[in-house]
């Protein structure tokens, strides 16, 4: 599950008032929408309006109106009157009561005659683009829905006309709680200033609770870098809640446990999260724990200093001691705040689960990079990352994707490196993700980081093999797993990866002249291989094949127009240093389960059988030190003999000068470990490849 730590919400100001009955919790960048419910893509919804998944679409594009009357899908008060339905306006009012004229886009300071009496506003935004559209959806099972009213894709008042600018707000109404959040997903403005809104509750024309800043409300989101991540990652939200905030209030976030616990690795601590929702500041509190539904266990926690809106993380010290394995379901709660009783106890409980197994297997994490040869910062990205896993090779997977930006990007771009960039949201390189977490700029990338990614133990037994045919341009791969616990994930997908190990043709602007681990295709395309669901014990195989068409062209730039097309051309600089990479990853939340590097099984180069006809013979093989290389050159000249292990790491070169007809050359392996290796010799403009083995 989701690893939270410790960090603290921004304070923040509301305006005062005497009439409502509400008090406002803000979450900045909580790291999900309210309660969870929703964790859907904020962009998706507004691209497909009304044909995406479960929404509905109550106003299409254009000029600015009144939806019609919407059902309240559940019972719900608003200041402390029950209402069963609603209108919304294409600029951003959700009206309880019968609407008049629609309010003009330009947004005032409420309360203002121009509302409704009992609205929720965020006020100033506008439907009228071609991709706009003001949609719905309900989350979540009874007695605990939430109703979502979403301004999709939409423009603002003041904004600059031509520019690319847009943005995803939503109004949210929760079953039973009552309570109403104003939801900050995703802005973007190309240039000049994002929305200015007035956000917040009007009851009449007299009383209003408005959000501090209105008419002039902004968004937390990063604008001007490019918007925000189309997930709920870095979504902001504002709870409006009826009644009166209490002195003593902890919700419980998030049990902060390893998904998955060896049980030789018993006792474990028990981790969680902790939010002060009260206006007291908390300096002590029992932390509480259940497994299973079980006898609570309750540890003191003293001399801590939790402000209001602040977040805790504790550990407990009593131990937790599991005779067999299997799921856990554990719940986490505070109680005897500064020796005072909870005053709200419906947000108590932070709940989880985590399975102990009894087996466990190396991880080898997965280093994705997005970077571009037109990206200055990428040079020193790409170097610390190398400098971090140089002599570390074997330990992880590594693969980059070449970008379209900034200026006309890297000419290796392709559809598939953008899509995986989508994937995870990345709009600014460098970039890194370690396993579908970590996610940062690759300069930030360590070797605490490196031995943090190595130590997490894996549940997933990942091996790959391939072989590659230079003369039909074809790499084929052979994939198999076994399962050490229950993935019940339907979103489980293997993913596999051509990836060139050196590329020199695609140099720009920003001083690289060698990329590494360049990916240059995935089998058979960016959306992986569906798994679905993996049962502990459970074993399968997948073979893959590609075939690169064509001949080797080099693209222009990085943009669209310039794309390789894989049915006619390929962009692949040399065949023979070509290497497989796969990972098994879970979409639902893109922790990658384990990631391998294919072992090279077969290799098949140009004119091998013009070097084999002449007598190539490697004896004696397996070897325990000398081996010893028979062939019979065409011609006087160098011949150049390189050792590879099966990852593609080079062990040996060595050059010798040789004459016409049939020798015998001779290689020092002492030392080498034992193994399976692949000797390749060069002679005169012909290669081949031998496998051979080192015995101990």
């Amino acid at each position: 599950m989701k690893k939270i730590f410790t960090s603290i919400l921004f304070a923040f100001a509301l305006t005062s008032f005497s009439f409502g009955q509400y008090y406002v919790l803000p979450f900045i960048n909580a790291g999900e929408n309210p309660g969870g419910l929703n964790t859907e893509e904020d962009q998706t919804a507004a691209y497909m309006l009304g044909n995406y998944t479960g929404y509905t679409q109550v106003i299409n594009p254009g000029a600015s109106q009144w939806s019609a009357m919407q059902t309240v899908p559940f019972a719900f008060d608003f200041n402390g009157t029950s209402v069963s339905s609603y209108y919304v306006s294409s600029n951003g009012v959700v009206t309880f009561s019968t609407p008049g004229a629609v309010p003009s886009d330009v947004n005032v300071a409420i309360p203002d005659a121009s509302i409704p009496d009992n609205s929720i506003l965020v006020w100033g935004l506008n439907c009228t683009g071609a991709n706009d559209g003001v949609i719905t959806k309900t989350f979540g099972t009874a007695p605990n829905r939430q109703h979502w009213i979403t301004l999709a894709s939409a423009s603002w008042n003041g904004m600059n006309v031509g520019i690319s600018a847009w943005a995803y707000w939503s109004i949210v109404i929760e079953e039973t709680s009552n309570n109403i959040y104003i939801v900050d997903a995703r802005n973007y403005a190309q240039a000049g200033a994002g929305p200015a809104l007035t956000a917040g509750l009007q009851f009449d024309a007299n009383n209003a609770l408005s959000l501090s800043g209105s008419p002039a409300f902004a968004s937390v989101n990063s604008l001007a870098s490019g918007g925000s991540d189309v997930g709920p990652a870095d979504n902001t939200y504002y709870a409006f809640i009826q009644g009166t905030q209490p002195q003593y209030d902890f919700a419980g976030k998030s049990v902060d446990m390893d998904n998955f616990l060896k049980i030789g690795d018993a006792p474990f601590e028990i981790k969680g999260t902790v939010t002060n929702l009260g206006t007291e500041t908390i300096t002590s509190f029992d932390a509480n724990y259940t497994i299973n539904g079980g006898a609570a266990v309750t540890e003191s926690i003293t001399g801590v200093s939790i402000a209001p809106l602040a977040e805790y993380q504790f550990t407990t010290t009593a131990s937790w001691n599991p005779t067999v394995t299997g799921p856990y379901d554990i719940e986490i709660y505070a109680s005897n705040l500064n020796g005072n009783a909870d005053q709200s106890t419906s947000n108590d409980m932070a709940m989880g689960s985590v399975v102990v197994v009894d087996k466990t297997t190396d991880r080898y994490p997965l280093y994705e990079i997005f970077t571009s040869s037109t990206c200055p910062p990428c040079l020193a990205g790409n170097q610390n990352f190398h400098s971090v896993v140089a002599g570390k090779e074997g330990e992880f997977v590594e693969i980059k994707y070449q970008q379209n930006f900034p200026g006309t990007g890297d000419p290796y771009c392709t559809a598939e490196a953008l899509n995986r960039r989508n994937y995870y949201a990345v709009n600014s390189i460098p970039r890194m993700e370690i396993d579908g977490g970590w996610d940062e700029n690759a300069q930030s990338f360590s070797n605490t980081l490196h031995t943090e990614a190595t130590n997490v133990p894996s549940f997933l037994v990942l091996n790959a093999t391939h072989s590659i045919d230079v003369p039909n341009q074809t790499v084929t791969v052979d994939v198999d797993y076994e399962a050490l616990a229950d993935f019940p994930s339907a979103q489980n997908v293997l993913h596999v990866a051509i990836v060139e190990k050196k590329t020199t043709k695609n140099v720009k602007t920003n001083g690289e002249t060698e990329f590494l681990y360049v990916m240059k295709k995935m089998l058979p395309n960016d959306n992986g291989t569906t798994l679905g669901a993996i049962a502990n014990g459970a074993t399968d195989s997948k073979n893959i094949s590609f075939t690169f068409a064509g001949n080797y062209r080099l693209p222009a730039d990085g943009q669209a127009a310039s794309y390789i097309n894989d049915a006619t051309e390929h962009s692949v600089e040399e065949f023979t240093d070509l290497a497989v990479v796969a990972w098994v990853q879970d979409n639902a939340t893109k922790a990658v389960l384990n990631a391998a590097n294919s072992v090279l099984s077969e290799f098949v180069s140009v004119n091998e059988t013009s070097i084999d006809a002449k007598g190539l013979k490697l004896y004696p093989n397996p070897t325990n030190g000398n081996l010893f290389v028979e062939l019979n050159a065409e011609v006087a000249g160098v011949t150049n003999i390189k050792v590879i292990d099966p990852i593609g790491k080079l062990v040996k070169a060595q050059s010798f000068n040789t004459t016409s007809g049939a020798q015998q050359l001779q290689l020092d392996l002492e030392g080498t470990p034992a193994g399976m290796y692949f000797l390749t010799v060069e002679e005169n403009g012909n290669i081949s490849t031998k496998k051979f083995f080192v015995s101990k």
